[in-house]
């Protein structure tokens, strides 16, 4: 999931790099530059590279190295809602976290919800505790740049319990904070 971009006169494409680190663009002709992005505390080598495309069926392959020149700690976390949650219904949720740090890192995720509204059915990886309306999920050694997904399934109550227009609040957390840039 690092952002590759390349860019012509006449066009600007972007990509993420798929989980083996593998990425491709489908392009016109033209002059193209190729760059990644990192974040400052990563150096690429090469920090671009220049491509010519005549005709069709060109193909060009760009290597990046990635070197970190600092030791940071930086985990990120995202709920994602991949279905409606409606009352009554089993609504599905990606609860993705993310090493965009440079050093392997262990710990634990925790889902916060309410209770009243929400009862919890099914996750992807095993909980490693669950008390009322927190789920706390451990993860080990996990990779710089290195995604892992836990898809969730919740039973919204019905109505008059939970009605249309009412919110529904998760919230999500990464640990270790302490430490975390």
């Amino acid at each position: 999931n690092i952002p590759i971009l390349t860019s012509s006169i006449s066009e600007n494409l972007s990509t993420s790099t798929s989980n083996n680190g593998f990425y491709q663009f489908y392009s016109d002709e033209g002059n193209y530059t190729t760059s990644i992005t990192v974040p400052n505390y990563v150096s690429t080598d090469p920090v671009s590279s220049s491509s010519m495309f005549i005709g069709a069926g060109n193909i060009d392959t760009i290597t990046f190295c990635l070197t970190a020149n600092q030791t940071i700690n930086d985990l990120n976390i995202t709920i994602l809602p991949t279905s409606p949650a409606r009352p009554g219904f089993d609504p599905t949720y990606q609860l993705v976290y993310h090493n965009v740090g440079t050093t392997q890192l262990t710990g634990s995720t925790t889902l916060e919800f309410n209770d009243q509204k929400l009862n919890f059915l099914t996750s992807s990886e095993p909980i490693t505790s669950q008390n009322n309306n927190t789920l706390t999920f451990d993860f080990e050694n996990l990779n710089p740049f290195e995604t892992r997904t836990i898809d969730l399934t919740f039973n919204v109550l019905p109505p008059p319990t939970v009605n249309i227009d009412d919110l529904l609040n998760i919230t999500a957390t990464i640990n270790p904070i302490a430490g975390d840039f």
